[in-house]
C-alpha cells in the first residue's frame, strides 16, 4: 500500500481523524467515480454509488488490508454491479443495454471494440485478476501513475512492474474475451489509457465533503450507527434535508468533531536541531493585527472596527481558498505527526501555504465577515466547501505555528493560532451559524487548545498563550445561535417544499417544532448546570410525543450541548494549565471548572502534566496534556 495512503488510513482507524479521511476522499473521488461511470454509463447513478462507496470505507476502514486503491476499486465495482442488478429488477435488460450503449459508434468488429462496448465490462474483468497484477494495472492505467512511482511504492524494480503490466493486460484481455469483448492487447491498453479517467462532478465533490464531518463524529459511537444515518443523508431527498440528516448523523455518533478528549492527537515526535534550522528559514507571518488579537481574546477594538467597517473578511478568505496548494504530498506533510517529515519537505509545505496564510491573517484583522449566503433561500449546502477549506487552512496555520515555535519565534506561532481561531468564528457568525458550522468551529478551537497546551512548558510560554484564551468563554452560547440558525433554515424551507394545506398533520408538526426551537434557544442560553436538566426534560417530552420532525432533530441538539460544554471546559482547563506553569499545582484550587465537579485533577507525567475532569451527563472525561513539546 502507498505509504502515504497507509499513514492516512492509520490516522483514521486510530482516531477517526476527519482530516485524514478528507484527504483520502480528495485523492480517490475521481478514481471511484470513473469506475462507477464505466460500469453504469449514467452520471447520476455513478454519483450515488460513489457516495455509497466512501460510506462503506467510512464504516469498514479496518477491513482494508492491501492496496487502498484496490479496495476502493473492488467496492465501486461490486456496488455498481449491484446497481445494475437493481435496474434489471425494475425494468427489462434491453432498456439497460440501450442506456449503456446508446452513444456507441458504428465501428466495425474488425476495428476492435469501442470504448462504449468495453467500459461496462472492464472493471469486472479487472476484479478477476490476481492481486499483484490488478494492483499495477489499476495504478498505471486508472490512477495514471508512472512505472517508477509504482516500483518505488511496491519496493520492486521497474522491470518487475513492466512484466506485471504486460501479464495483467494479457490476462485482462482473456477475461474480457469470455465476456464477449475481443481486443488485442495494444488496442485494449490504448482504449483504457484514452478513456478510463473521469473527473468527479462538483456536486459529487460537495456531497463527499459532508462525509468528512461524519468521519470526525464516529469517535463517539459505533461506525454502524453513524453510517446508517449517513446513508440516509445521500438518499433521494432534497439538498437541505440531506445536510440536516448529516448533522443528525454527526450527533448520533457523539458529535466528536476531530478528536474527543480520550482520542486526542498522538504525541508529536521530537524536532531535531536541523528541523528547527529549516523551519527557521520559513517566511515569517505578518504582525498580529488588533482585531485578530482582541477577537480571539473575546474583546474587540472600536478603532479597528471603524477602520475596517467597509471591509469584508470573507473576501480575503475566498482568495486564500484559491491559493490552497493542490499537491497531495504537501498536505501529507501538514497532516503528519509534527517532526516526522524531512526538513526539506516541511520547508516546502511552509512556502506553499505562505500566500494563503498571509490572506488569512488579513481576513482575521477584519471584524465583518459576510459569505453572501442566504440560508433560508438556498440552504446550507453552499457552506460545505467553505467548511472543508477552512479546516484545511486552520491545519496549515497550526502546522506553521508549530514550526515557528520550534524555531524559537513563539510570538509568530501565537499569531497563527489566533488567526485560526478568528477564521473558525468567522465561518459561522451571526448569519451562517447552524449545527454544522458550530461543529467545525468547535473542532478548530479544540485543535488550537491542544496545540497551545502541548507548548505550555514554562512561564514565558504561559505569558504568550494566555491572551489566546477567551476572557468571556462561558458567556458564549454557540448552540443557542446554531439552533436559531437551524430554525431559520429548516422551517421555511420545509413549509415551501412540502406545500401542505393550512391544516394538516405536517403543518401542525412544523408549528409545534417552531415552538420547540424557541424553547430550546431559551434553554441553551442558560448555564450548563441549569440547561442540562431542562433540555433533558424537553427531549423526554418530545420522545414521548408524536412529532416526527422533533424526534429527528432533538437528539442532535442534546449531543451538541455536550460538545459545547466540552469546549468551555477545555478553555477553562487551558487557563488553569497556564496558572500551574506559573504558580504550581496549588493554583488549581482557585481555577474555576465550568463542569461544576470540583478542581481539575492533576497528574504529573514523564514530560509535562495532565489535567482531567468529569462532565455531568457526558460519558468521557475531558483530558488535556501540557508541555509535551
Amino acid at each position: 500500500m502507498n505509504k502515504s495512503d497507509l499513514s492516512l488510513l492509520e490516522r483514521f482507524r486510530r482516531a477517526r481523524d476527519a482530516d485524514a479521511f478528507a484527504e483520502i476522499v480528495s485523492r480517490y473521488q475521481d478514481f471511484v467515480y470513473g469506475t462507477c461511470l464505466r460500469i453504469l454509463g449514467n452520471r447520476a447513478d455513478s454519483q450515488d454509488v460513489s457516495q455509497e462507496c466512501f460510506l462503506r470505507l467510512l464504516r469498514k476502514a479496518d477491513t482494508v488490508r492491501t492496496s487502498l486503491g484496490g479496495w476502493l476499486h473492488r467496492c465501486a465495482t461490486d456496488l455498481s454491479i449491484d446497481e445494475l442488478r437493481g435496474r434489471a429488477a425494475r425494468r427489462n435488460r434491453e432498456e439497460v443495454s440501450v442506456q449503456m450503449n446508446g452513444h456507441a459508434n458504428n465501428e466495425s468488429d474488425s476495428a476492435g471494440p469501442s470504448w462504449q462496448e468495453l467500459a461496462p465490462h472492464l472493471d469486472r474483468a479487472l476484479e478477476e485478476l490476481p492481486e499483484e497484477l490488478r494492483e499495477v494495472v489499476v495504478e498505471y492505467f486508472l490512477r495514471r501513475r508512472t512505472q517508477a512511482e509504482i516500483a518505488k511504492e511496491l519496493g520492486v524494480s521497474k522491470m518487475t512492474v513492466s512484466r506485471r503490466l504486460e501479464g495483467g493486460i494479457e490476462q485482462l484481455r482473456q477475461n474480457l474475451k469470455r465476456a464477449g469483448v475481443v481486443a488485442s492487447a495494444a488496442v485494449l491498453a490504448a482504449l483504457i489509457t484514452e478513456n478510463a479517467s473521469a473527473a468527479a462532478p462538483a456536486a459529487l465533490a460537495a456531497s463527499l465533503s459532508k462525509l468528512t464531518i461524519i468521519a470526525a463524529a464516529e469517535s463517539g459511537a459505533t461506525a454502524g450507527a453513524a453510517g446508517a444515518a449517513a446513508t440516509a443523508a445521500v438518499a433521494g431527498i432534497g439538498s437541505l434535508v440531506k445536510v440536516l440528516v448529516v448533522v443528525l448523523a454527526v450527533a448520533a455518533a457523539g458529535v466528536g468533531v476531530y478528536k474527543l478528549a480520550a482520542q486526542r492527537e498522538p504525541a508529536p515526535h521530537a524536532v531535531s536541531e536541523t528541523d528547527k534550522q529549516e523551519a527557521g528559514q520559513a517566511a515569517q507571518p505578518p504582525a498580529p493585527q488588533a482585531y485578530a488579537a482582541n477577537e480571539a481574546n473575546g474583546a474587540g477594538d472600536a478603532a479597528v472596527a471603524a477602520e475596517t467597517a467597509d471591509a469584508n473578511a470573507a473576501d480575503y478568505y475566498k482568495k486564500a481558498f484559491e491559493l490552497i496548494p493542490k499537491d497531495q504530498e504537501i498536505d501529507a506533510v501538514v497532516l503528519a505527526d509534527f517532526g516526522t517529515e524531512p526538513a526539506d519537505k516541511m520547508k516546502a509545505a511552509l512556502e506553499a501555504y505562505q500566500p494563503a496564510l498571509t490572506l488569512v491573517a488579513e481576513g482575521a484583522a477584519i471584524r465583518n465577515c459576510d459569505w453572501g449566503i442566504d440560508l433560508a433561500k438556498g440552504g446550507s449546502a453552499p457552506l460545505l466547501p467553505i467548511f472543508s477549506q477552512t479546516r484545511q487552512l486552520a491545519r496549515a496555520a497550526r502546522f506553521r505555528a508549530r514550526c515557528e515555535w520550534a524555531a524559537g519565534r513563539r510570538a509568530n506561532a501565537i499569531d497563527d493560532l489566533r488567526n485560526a481561531l478568528v477564521l473558525a468564528r468567522h465561518i459561522g457568525g451571526e448569519k451562517n451559524m447552524v449545527l454544522i458550522s458550530m461543529l467545525v468551529q468547535v473542532a478548530i478551537e479544540r485543535m488550537t487548545i491542544d496545540t497551545c497546551a502541548e507548548r505550555l512548558t514554562d512561564a514565558q510560554a504561559a505569558d504568550l498563550i494566555e491572551p489566546v484564551v477567551p476572557a468571556n468563554e462561558n458567556k458564549r452560547h454557540l448552540l443557542s445561535q446554531a439552533i436559531a440558525g437551524e430554525k431559520t433554515l429548516f422551517i421555511p424551507y420545509t413549509r415551501k417544499t412540502m406545500k401542505q394545506p393550512a391544516i394538516s398533520p405536517m403543518t401542525l408538526w412544523l408549528d409545534q417544532l417552531e415552538k420547540e426551537y424557541d424553547e430550546t434557544i431559551r434553554i441553551t442560553a442558560l448555564p450548563y448546570q441549569q440547561a442540562r436538566p431542562q433540555l433533558a426534560a424537553q427531549y423526554g417530552r418530545i420522545k414521548a410525543g408524536f412529532n416526527p420532525f422533533a424526534k429527528q432533530v432533538f437528539p442532535a441538539l442534546t449531543r451538541a450541548q455536550e460538545e459545547e460544554m466540552r469546549l468551555h471546559v477545555s478553555w477553562a482547563m487551558l487557563r488553569a494549565g497556564i496558572a500551574v506553569c506559573r504558580d504550581g499545582e496549588a493554583a488549581l484550587n482557585d481555577a474555576p471548572n465550568p463542569a461544576g465537579t470540583g478542581p481539575f485533577q492533576y497528574t504529573k507525567l514523564e514530560k509535562g502534566f495532565e489535567l482531567k475532569t468529569e462532565v455531568p451527563g457526558v460519558e468521557q472525561p475531558v483530558v488535556l496534556e501540557f508541555g509535551k513539546r
